[in-house]
């Protein structure tokens, strides 16, 4: 029996005998690998040329890259080189015509300010209050431009308030006023002073057209004295107060008049007494005439002393004549 045969046909443990068995187990063991036999297959020893060959090649790698690099980095920096010259450049010429240009409104104010009229002196706090306002101005033309705007201003500033003294000299106080309140600079605090005395006679003013009786005339007076005035305050207290109490006067005379007219004497004297207590003498006044209404009728009612005295002498003459006559 071959080996294939007996791999096809495997016999039983039974009925294979121990001598076909080892012999098959011999054939088994010839024909199975021993692996415990086998070992690595060593590498071959390196070539030294070829590692040569591939160190050169990646050193001259490396060299490239870096050399690539440093072109580039060297480009940059010229290029941002560039950038920044031309930047500073640019500021200089920026500002060299920044520089031109704040000289010529310098210029400008100067002529202005040494104009000496009031349109020019007008416009010179205007362009010098423009100038200051620019960030890059230097310090050397800031100060000539304040220097310019306080001449200017001192200037303006006389010329308002001799405006504002004339039209006050003709009991324009408003007027006035609105002068003086556009004075600025070294005159602002006597331009405030002024402001104050003409609101305090425009006060006085509209207290007098009160006490006359022309309520609305003295509320528009005292009404005129702005919001940013001293006395404003004051001015409005005033137009409170004679707007109550000529409300409550107003109401007296109305009751007192109307009792008048019904006959009510009585009543009508109780609302005169009240409205001769007024603080106003207009009011007080009307008190008067109501009183002098109120007598009238009562005087017309009620007869006289001397008609009185005048029917006694009459009847006594009367009754004396008939007693003589009786004792003839």
């Amino acid at each position: 029996m071959t080996l294939s045969q007996a791999k096809r046909t495997p016999p039983s443990h039974s009925s294979r005998s121990p001598h076909l068995r080892s012999k098959a187990e011999s054939e088994a063991e010839l024909y199975a690998p021993d692996f415990m036999q086998l070992s690595p297959v060593d590498p071959p020893p390196p070539d030294p040329i070829r590692v040569r060959r591939i160190t050169l090649a990646v050193l001259l790698t490396l060299g490239v890259l870096m050399f690539l690099t440093a072109v580039m980095a060297c480009l940059a920096v010229d290029k941002y080189a560039d950038i920044v010259r031309y930047e500073t450049e640019s500021a200089a010429v920026e500002n060299q015509k920044k520089s031109a240009d704040q000289q010529t409104m310098l210029s400008q104010i100067e002529s202005l300010e040494k104009a000496g009229n009031e349109e020019n002196y007008r416009n010179c706090i205007t362009e010098a209050k423009s100038l200051l306002l620019i960030p890059s101005l230097t310090g050397e033309t800031r100060i000539q431009g304040k220097t310019i705007l306080t001449k200017c201003q001192t200037q303006m500033g006389i010329k308002l308030l001799e405006k504002a003294n004339q039209v006050a000299a003709k009991d324009q106080l408003r007027d006035a006023i609105a002068f003086a309140n556009q004075v600025e600079g070294s005159q602002q605090n006597e331009a405030q002073q002024s402001i104050r005395t003409w609101s305090e006679r425009i006060i006085k003013l509209a207290e007098d057209a009160y006490y006359r009786g022309e309520l609305e005339n003295a509320v528009n007076m005292a009404g005129a004295i702005a919001f940013d005035n001293p006395l404003y305050k004051t001015s409005q207290t005033a137009i409170n107060s004679w707007r109550q109490d000529w409300a409550m006067d107003n109401a007296e005379w109305k009751m007192a008049d109307v009792a008048v007219k019904a006959d009510r004497l009585e009543t009508a004297r109780s609302h005169i007494k009240q409205l001769m207590a007024s603080r106003n003498p207009y009011w007080r006044s009307s008190a008067q005439q109501l009183q002098a209404d109120v007598d009238r009728l009562q005087s017309s009612r009620e007869p006289s002393l001397s008609g009185v005295l005048t029917w006694i002498v009459v009847i006594t003459s009367g009754w004396g004549w008939l007693s003589f006559l009786r004792g003839r």
